[in-house]
Formats: structure tokens, C-alpha cells, sequence
């Protein structure tokens, strides 16, 4: 028998036996041979080569495979020998061993590459087999923790473990990061997360194609405490000041982007608005409280009267005979003009023989003279000129009144279109209770007024014309209540108010329309662009407005107008002549003019209306409040005679 087919029949039982090959196979080889082999040549037991099979595999990391040695003698024979097992990398360990066959189970490491199994047996013989170490790709990727909550601000380590389908985790493996909302979070290539603003953001992790995920939801930083500065103020009733509200986190860092609630602990004294600014009401003292997300914070709040910086008195100048009495009016003012109310208010006389003072402001004339009448409010003054005469012989006053009881006195009321006429204490005259509140509704044409009608009515045993070849003076102080520019729909001329007007004084012969006859009339109509003025009843001969000072830019609502009329009619002449002074101020003394004064052939007795006299297209209600009126036939305030 040759040495090929002993050798060949040996493996082919060897093969049988190891399950290399198909049962088939073997038992064809086994078929070929003559004889049957032993495992161990009966003549020599020298080992003089080993075999190792496979010679060449290809495993992945952390994969096993089974190995076969066997010992061979010179002739070929299998023989007993003992056999070490080697490997370069990963690990082999013998697992049986059956005369001159040895079975090894090699498991490879992680690292890739070639691979040197070596068996060997005493006296030098051995084999070699070549394992190739391939990577294993990565199945999953498990990142940690699976979800976190972050405040904004705060960063959380993620960390990514890639692993192989046994759920081995693999190393070396390149991992990116990426995030599913920049604007709640971002993440680092390290896999560091941070909190941007408040919301839910997927942080995902990926090597080789596979991912996987944590969920953060980021929560702002909770607010521990609120700050307000500064923390106590003082302001003035009537302005403001501003407070500024901090929310802070436990660490008393300021937190922004926070909603803040404000509240006031007495609104009587102090206001706040929603974005802290305080207005002052009344003196006093208030807490001023800053509220966010259920933490607070709180601020002083001193409120103190705005200082009195002047007082004006009107009539700046007047004059009174011995036993009658005049009104002055006190008005308490603060650096910038605007009147002040509720102040207390002291009077005095420069000259008590002369002329004395109430503790309301009434002066009554006691000697030919003159005095200064002085009012102080909060250690600032003002005062105003009285001028003491004696009764001459002759002198009527035809009427006067403040309304102190409540009445109209002894006038009437005319009123058409809605208009009304009744006491009020919103406006006062000093030493008074009431004052007549005359209001026209918005209507096209409207009058409320009070009507001085000599000859008729209350004065109907006064002659119906006193102002034939004599002075007739009448003085009225009154209010243009808050609103009145309304009505007008601002003093500017547009579409809306090209036809609106209203006035305050008329003084006709009888109830007399427009043009139609009379004197004077005081009135404002924005498309004439006068303001406030006063001219000739007839104007349609004489159209010029003599316009009241300040009234161009403002009506003044809410203070006193104190206006002296002076009629004169000359009959040998055939015309008459008018004087206007508006709180002191001589404004109009007209010559001599046929049309001024006119009865245009009435009968009917002088009539002044006064008050809400007229509203025409008006934009919303008119009311006047009269606080006193007169009329006499010798100067008044600050009249003077016809030359």
C-alpha cells in the first residue's frame, strides 16, 4: 500500500470521526482502502508532525470556532502525543483529546485582524492555523440615562453604548449626537446636553447606521424669590414713579423672560399698573407687591401732596360800595399751574377799616377805601385789590345772587331742545352751598339758561331798558364743567364739527333770534378758529371776535371765568357801545356803532341769557355751571364807567 492511500484512508477516518465532512464521503473513502486503519501504527509511536485543521478561518470579534490537531508518525500513523495550544490573540483552550486527536475551541478577542493558533508537541513538531478577525457590526445603540429634566441653563451627560446583536457592547465605535430642538436643547459631540428653554427635545445617538434616544424635558429654573427696587419711594399725588420687579433662582440669580403680577395693599393711596408703575392717589403709605410664580416681593410706597407753588385770585381787582359784599374766588396752584383742590385756605385784609374778609373769601366794603385781600395755602399766597366806594345817590343794583340757597333766585330758566337747568355743589362760589348747572344733551339745536329779563318776569318792575343813556354793568362768574371741548368735538375744525357751536352769554332785546338784534354774544365755534371770544350780537354787520385769553389752545374746563359786561345806549347818538373784561383783563370797548344795542323796533324788554345759552351739532352734552351773577348800574370788579 502506498503512502498516499494509507494516508488518505487515515484521514478519511479521522474526518468520519471529527463530523468535518458528510457521512458520505467518509464511507467512500473508507471503501478505497484495503484494509482497515488503526489510530496508532502498531510499529512506532514518534511523532514527526502535527496537523492542525482548518488551516484558515474567518471569525468576528468574540466568535468561537473548533479546532482539530492530530500527530502523525513518520510512516504517517497517528500517534499518542501531548499537544499545547497557542494563540496570538483571543483565547484557545483544548477541549478533548482521543489518542492523537486533540480538539481546541478557540473564542477571538476584540481586536481585528490576523490570528496565529500554533499546536505543538514535545520535540519541536506543530502547526499553524490563520484566523482572520473581522468587526462586528453594531445592531443597537443604548443610550443613558434614557431620559432626563434639565432646568434651562443645567447640562446632562448622555452616554451612547453601541452593541452587537448578542447585546455585547462594542468599543472604538464612532458615535454623533444630534438633537430634535435646538431651541430647548443642545447637545456636545461628547454627548453633553444643556437646557435652552423650557420644553421637550429627543437627543439621539448614532454609530454605523443604528440609534438610539434619550428624552429631555427641560423646565425653567423655579423662581425662589422676587426683588422690587427700589424698595420704598415717595411720590406726589398725581405722578408717578416707576418699580422694577427681579425674579430670582435659589442661588439669587436673576432669571429673565419670568411674568410678574403687581398689586397695591390700599389703591385709595397708591396704583400699579402690569408693568409697575406707580401712581400716586391720596397721601399716604401703600405696600406695593410684585408677584411670580408664586413667590413675592414687595416695595414701600410713601405717597405725599403735590406742594402748593402759588394761589391766584380772581377777580384780581374789584370794587364794592360801602355795605355790599363781592365774592373772591382762591385757587391754590402747583409748579406747573395746575389747580389744586382740597387745600386749606386762609384769607386776610390789609385794611379792615376799609373792607373785610370771611373766611370763605367774601370781602364787604366797610369805609371808602382800599384794601388787599390776601389768601395763604400752605405758606404761599395770592391776593387781589378792593376798591371801597360810597354809595353815591342813584345807585340800583337790579340783582345779585350766588344761588346760596339753591334757587335760581331772582332770575328764570329758558331751555329748549332737552336742556335743563338745577342747583349742583360740583362748583362753588366761595361763602355758597350751590351753584346752577345748566347742561344742553347732544342734540342739533339746544339752549339752557339762566334769563335776566328787565321788565318781565323777576324783574318786572325794573324799566325794560336801563341802559338808555346810562351804564348798565353785569358781571357773571362761571364754569365750563369737564366735557365742554367734547361737545365742540375738540377745538380744531374738521368734517365732523364744521357746523358746531355753542355760547355762553346773549344779551338781546326780547327772546330774540340771531342777528335779529341786541348787543353782545360770547360764544366758540371751531371752524371759526377764535377760540372763545365775544362780538357783536349783529354780526352779520360786524363779525370780529374778540377771542379770550388762552382760549385758542384751551377752554379751561374746571376754572373760573369772571366776566364784566357794560352796556350803554345813546339815544340822541342813535348807537350804543359794549365793554367785555375777562377775569380783570379789559378785553373789547367798542366805539359807538349803530347796530350795538339795536331794538331793530322790538318793544320787548334787555334780556340776558347766560349759562348753557346754545349748543348747535353738538358732539356730546354742554353744561356751564353759574356760581354768581349781578347787574347794576354802577361799576363792578374791575368796570370801569363810560367816558
Amino acid at each position: 500500500m502506498t503512502f498516499k492511500h494509507k494516508l488518505s484512508c487515515r484521514l478519511a477516518l479521522l474526518k468520519d470521526r471529527g463530523r468535518f465532512v458528510p457521512a458520505v464521503l467518509a464511507l467512500l473513502a473508507i471503501a478505497a482502502c484495503e484494509k482497515p486503519v488503526q489510530l496508532t501504527d502498531p510499529g512506532t509511536s514518534v511523532v514527526s508532525r502535527l496537523v492542525i485543521s482548518p488551516k484558515l478561518l474567518t471569525l468576528r470579534q468574540n466568535q468561537t470556532s473548533d479546532l482539530t490537531a492530530v500527530g502523525l508518525t513518520s510512516a504517517n500513523d497517528t500517534a499518542s502525543v501531548a499537544v499545547t495550544w497557542t494563540a496570538t490573540g483571543g483565547s484557545i483552550t483544548e477541549t478533548s483529546a482521543n489518542g492523537g486527536r486533540h480538539n481546541g475551541h478557540y473564542k477571538a478577542g476584540p481586536d481585528t485582524g490576523k490570528v496565529h493558533i500554533v499546536v505543538a508537541a514535545p520535540g519541536g513538531a506543530s502547526d499553524t492555523a490563520v484566523v482572520t478577525v473581522t468587526q462586528v457590526s453594531v445592531s443597537a445603540v443604548v443610550v443613558t440615562p434614557s431620559s432626563a429634566t434639565p432646568h434651562v441653563g443645567q447640562t446632562v451627560q448622555l452616554a451612547a453604548s453601541p452593541n452587537d446583536s448578542a447585546g455585547n457592547a462594542l468599543s472604538g465605535r464612532t458615535v454623533t449626537w444630534t438633537t430634535s430642538n435646538a431651541a430647548v436643547a443642545s447637545v456636545s459631540g461628547s454627548g453633553v446636553a444643556t437646557g435652552v428653554t423650557a420644553g421637550t427635545a429627543t437627543i439621539t445617538a448614532t454609530s454605523e447606521g443604528m440609534s438610539g434616544s434619550a428624552t429631555l424635558a427641560v423646565s425653567n429654573v423655579p423662581v425662589a424669590s422676587v426683588t422690587v427696587s427700589p424698595a420704598s419711594a415717595s411720590v406726589q399725588a398725581g405722578q408717578t414713579t416707576q418699580l422694577t420687579a427681579t425674579p430670582k433662582d435659589a442661588s439669587g440669580t436673576a432669571l429673565s423672560g419670568r411674568s410678574v403680577a403687581w398689586a397695591t395693599s390700599n389703591a385709595a393711596v397708591a396704583t400699579v399698573n402690569g408693568s409697575g408703575v406707580v401712581t400716586g392717589v391720596a397721601a399716604g403709605t401703600a405696600t406695593i407687591t410684585a408677584t411670580s410664580e408664586g413667590k413675592s416681593g414687595s416695595a414701600t410706597v410713601t405717597v405725599t401732596t403735590v406742594p402748593v407753588a402759588s394761589v391766584a385770585l380772581s377777580p384780581a381787582s374789584s370794587s364794592v360800595t360801602v355795605g355790599q359784599t363781592v365774592a373772591l374766588t382762591a385757587t391754590p396752584k402747583d409748579a406747573s399751574g395746575n389747580p389744586l383742590s382740597g387745600r386749606a385756605i386762609t384769607w386776610a385784609t390789609s385794611n379792615a377799616a376799609a373792607a373785610t374778609v370771611s373766611v370763605s373769601g367774601v370781602v364787604t366794603g366797610v369805609a371808602a377805601g382800599t384794601a388787599t385781600i390776601t389768601a395763604t395755602s400752605e405758606g404761599q399766597s395770592g391776593s387781589a385789590t378792593v376798591n371801597v366806594t360810597a354809595s353815591a345817590p342813584g345807585q340800583v343794583t337790579y340783582y345779585r345772587t350766588n344761588f346760596t340757597d339753591g334757587t335760581t333766585g331772582p332770575l328764570d330758566v329758558y331751555s329748549y331742545g332737552g336742556g335743563s337747568c338745577g342747583p349742583s355743589t360740583d362748583y362753588r362760589d366761595p361763602g355758597s352751598a350751590h351753584s346752577i348747572k345748566c347742561t344742553i344733551p347732544v342734540i342739533d339745536y339746544g339752549a339752557a339758561a339762566l334769563q335776566a329779563w328787565f321788565g318781565n318776569g323777576r324783574l318786572a318792575g325794573f324799566p325794560n331798558d336801563p341802559s338808555l343813556d346810562h351804564d348798565v354793568f353785569q358781571e357773571v362768574r362761571f364754569v365750563l364743567a369737564p366735557g365742554a371741548t367734547a361737545a365742540l368735538g375738540g377745538l380744531a375744525c374738521t368734517a365732523a364739527n364744521s357746523g358746531t357751536q355753542f355760547k355762553v352769554h346773549k344779551s338781546v332785546y326780547g327772546q330774540a333770534g340771531s342777528a335779529w338784534n341786541g348787543w353782545v354774544m360770547s360764544a366758540v365755534s371751531p371752524c371759526e378758529g377764535n377760540g372763545l371770544g365775544s362780538e357783536a350780537e349783529m354780526w352779520t354787520i360786524d363779525g370780529t371776535a374778540h377771542t379770550w385769553p388762552g382760549t385758542l389752545s384751551s377752554l379751561s374746563e374746571g376754572t373760573v371765568y369772571d366776566v364784566v359786561y357794560r352796556y350803554h345806549r345813546y339815544t340822541a347818538q342813535g348807537c350804543g357801545t359794549i365793554a367785555v373784561w375777562v377775569n380783570g383783563t379789559k378785553l373789547w370797548d367798542s366805539p359807538c356803532q349803530s347796530y350795538i344795542g339795536t331794538t331793530n323796533g322790538s318793544g320787548a324788554g334787555l334780556l340776558f341769557w347766560d349759562g348753557a345759552v346754545y349748543l348747535q351739532t353738538g358732539l356730546a352734552p354742554y353744561t356751564v355751571y353759574t356760581l354768581f351773577t349781578q347787574a347794576t348800574n354802577y361799576p363792578i370788579g374791575p368796570a370801569t364807567a363810560s367816558p
